[in-house]
């Protein structure tokens, strides 16, 4: 019953995600600084949770001073999670993707012509000419949101990030803002087609200045201390539950 549903649900958003990929499109030329596709992508996400009857809960506001540009660097446990940021972090923020994305029909060639980052893993080249393109993004006005671990866990708990979004933080020199996603795994796991109501909590913490960080070994201590930060908001949860 509940794949049932999901299919019926899933039906629903096809149906407005057509249309309104279409008008995203005819748009673009408009589309300066990403502005218009983040606005559709938020009234798109906003949809989505209201559909599935998702909620989410938003912490530390008050920790973001928002319009200034910032690395967020999240964790990542579910395919809720990216209506969620949108949704929930009142900010100009394009996503860092796996080049793979932007091959699916609609959803990943707004991605791809709609201001996000996409980078090529496998070619180092590519890869760095991504890093760039990101850089200049941030230049323009916008913040960037790296899912650190490159994909998502299956149980919630963290698994090891990678250096990408640290090395972009220090190049650019710009904070860092963790944001522990909590809950989103227990409401779409990884590889199940299902979709559990519920609510989705964002975690926003102080930002990082990388100011002190350089080099290959900054990249390491950035990483471990922005990983500690998300690794403890999780455990902290987990021991409340």
């Amino acid at each position: 019953m509940k794949k049932f549903i999901f299919f019926v649900k899933a039906g629903i958003i096809v149906l407005i995600t057509i249309p309104m990929a279409i008008i995203t499109f005819l748009l673009l030329p408009f589309n300066y600084k990403g502005k218009i596709y983040h606005f559709m992508a938020r009234i798109w996400s906003e949809l989505v949770l209201w559909i599935f009857n998702v909620k989410v809960e938003v912490v530390g506001k008050e920790n973001v001073e928002f319009g200034k540009n910032y690395i967020y660097i999240s964790n990542h446990a579910s395919a809720m999670d990216i209506p969620a940021l949108i949704h929930g972090i009142p900010d100009q923020i394009r996503f860092l993707a796996k080049q793979e994305l932007g091959k699916i029909p609609l959803w990943g060639w707004l991605l791809k012509y709609g201001g996000y980052i996409l980078i090529d893993r496998r070619n180092p080249k590519r890869a760095m000419r991504s890093v760039q393109r990101a850089i200049e993004k941030i230049k323009s006005g916008v913040s960037v949101l790296v899912f650190a671990e490159g994909t998502r866990s299956t149980d919630g708990k963290l698994l090891p990030f990678k250096r990408g979004g640290f090395m972009l933080a220090i190049r650019a020199k710009t904070p860092i803002v963790p944001v522990t996603i909590i809950g989103s795994h227990k409401i779409m796991k990884k590889h199940k087609l299902e979709i559990n109501p519920g609510t989705i909590k964002i975690l926003l913490d102080k930002p990082i200045s990388v100011d002190e960080f350089e080099g290959r070994e900054g990249e390491e201590k950035l990483m471990e201390l922005t990983r500690d930060v998300i690794n403890r908001n999780l455990f902290e949860k987990q021991s409340e539950g």
